[in-house]
This record gives C-alpha cells, sequence and structure tokens, in this order.
C-alpha cells in the first residue's frame, strides 16, 4: 500500500466523514444522493495511488491465491477514487502492459482480466441447471 495514502486516509476522513455520513439523511436515495457524492469528491478529491501499487496488489494476489484465482472488479462507476493510471476503463492497456512487463503470463493476464471471471461463472451455470433439474424432479407430478 502506497503509505501516502496511508497517512492520508485517516485525516481526510477526519476531515470529511461526517459530512459523507450526513449525505444519505439529506438526499434519497438514487441520482440526487449519487449527485452530492460525486460533487463532494470533486470538490474534496480523495488521496490516490499509482498503478504500479495497483500492480503490486495483483503481484500478491497472484502469488498468495494463484492465477487461477484471481479477478479484477470493474467499479469505475461507483468509486469515488481509482489509482492514478486507472481513472476508467480505456486505462485497462496500462494494466495489460504492467502485468506483463512484471513478467506475467499471457495466459495469466486473461485470466486474471476476465479469464478467471467467465470460467466461474459458467461453472456456476452449470452447478444452477443442475439444481433446477433436481428440484425438478423432486417435485411430485
Amino acid at each position: 500500500i502506497d503509505d501516502r495514502v496511508i497517512e492520508q486516509g485517516p485525516a481526510y476522513y477526519e476531515q470529511w466523514g461526517e459530512t459523507l455520513a450526513q449525505i444519505p439523511s439529506l438526499h434519497e436515495a438514487g441520482k440526487a444522493r449519487a449527485e452530492a457524492y460525486r460533487d463532494h469528491f470533486r470538490a474534496h478529491p480523495l488521496p490516490t495511488t499509482s498503478l504500479e501499487v495497483l500492480l503490486d496488489h495483483f503481484d500478491h494476489a497472484i502469488a498468495v491465491a494463484g492465477p487461477d484465482h484471481v479477478g479484477m472488479g470493474a467499479d469505475w462507476d461507483g468509486v469515488p477514487s481509482m489509482p492514478t493510471g486507472m481513472e476508467d476503463v480505456t486505462d485497462l492497456p496500462a494494466l495489460t502492459r504492467g502485468l506483463l512487463a512484471r513478467g506475467h503470463s499471457p495466459e495469466t493476464v486473461r485470466k486474471v482480466l476476465g479469464g478467471n471471471l467467465l470460467r466461474v461463472m459458467a461453472d456456476v451455470e452449470v452447478v444452477g441447471e443442475q439444481l433446477r433439474r433436481e428440484s425438478l424432479a423432486q417435485t411430485p407430478n
């Protein structure tokens, strides 16, 4: 983790935590609340970290869990801050280049950037179909 973010994060929430905590009571869920959060974070940006730190996290997860068990989320529309260099989906090639430059194989990169998710979703569909069939078999005619 970027030491600067570790140091600045608590200070940010000490300064702005109460304001952020009030947003749900001041704005109904939905567009108004989302706009209030967006406006706050535009005016008072969170401390950010770098793409290099994000790559460090991928390196660690792949080393600990293995390349078959690491995936990437896609919260660009739901988080107030992303690492510098990964502000939106158009920056995914930088992540790909970074993982390859750190020695991860193209196969590992494919798995991490979506292959593992697709494999798990396919497995879930198979299990769901099996459960549906078992349930139908147990249902009286």
